[in-house]
């Protein structure tokens, strides 16, 4: 099994994808992470146990184009970007283009914002070392039941 990684721009996400589909790929996934930039994407194909990952990174008002001429199943992650995270998509099919309520959210994109920097929690206060423990004067018996003590 083989795997690429295939940074693109956003303008050549359309033609990228149509030729995986000319090749015979099968679309796999579609995935949106948030950074500080905005939102990284990556979209999976697969042929004969190789995997093509395009990924791309969008600003939050840079609009993405649907793939949904050329993948009918990409309408489920397209509709799921645009409602948890607020991506742009462009000319998602008419007839699965749930235009902004795809889910019954409680809040509206969810996941738009940046998650809150994770800051390393700080380190406890240095206890003084604690005494050292006695010796204490015992005997054991070993498993030929000698005796040391």
């Amino acid at each position: 099994m083989k795997q690429q990684i295939i940074q693109i721009k956003a303008a050549d996400l359309l033609d990228r994808v149509h030729s995986l589909h000319d090749e015979g790929c099968r679309l796999v996934q579609i995935c949106c992470t948030r950074v500080p930039e905005g939102y990284e994407l990556t979209y999976t194909f697969d042929r004969a146990y190789n995997m093509y990952h395009l990924r791309l990174t969008v600003g939050e008002t840079t609009p993405v184009i649907s793939i949904t001429s050329l993948y009918w199943p990409a309408f489920i992650y397209e509709n799921e970007m645009r409602d948890l995270f607020g991506v742009q998509i462009r000319h998602i099919a008419d007839e699965v283009d749930y235009g902004g309520s795809f889910y019954r959210l409680a809040k509206k994109t969810p996941w738009r914002a940046l998650p809150p920097q994770h800051k390393a929690p700080p380190k406890p206060a240095a206890k003084p070392a604690a005494p050292a423990p006695q010796a204490a004067n015992t005997t054991e018996k070993t498993e030929g039941g000698e005796q040391h003590g």
